[in-house]
């Protein structure tokens, strides 16, 4: 029974420690964070997907 529970409290904490970190990627204090997590996209960017130029 103590084993049972040993392996719950241990997947618990795994799973806290997946939850935090996709938070950390969810997560966007500014502009800055957009850019450096890499999902910043500029408006002439948009554009030229939009027209066909890029």
């Amino acid at each position: 029974m103590e084993e049972m529970l040993e392996l719950a409290l241990k997947k618990i904490e795994d799973l806290e420690k997946k939850l935090e970190k996709y938070y950390h990627l969810l997560e966007v204090k500014n502009e800055l964070d957009f850019i450096l997590k890499g999902s910043y996209v500029f408006k002439e960017d948009i554009d030229n997907v939009l027209t066909g130029n890029y």
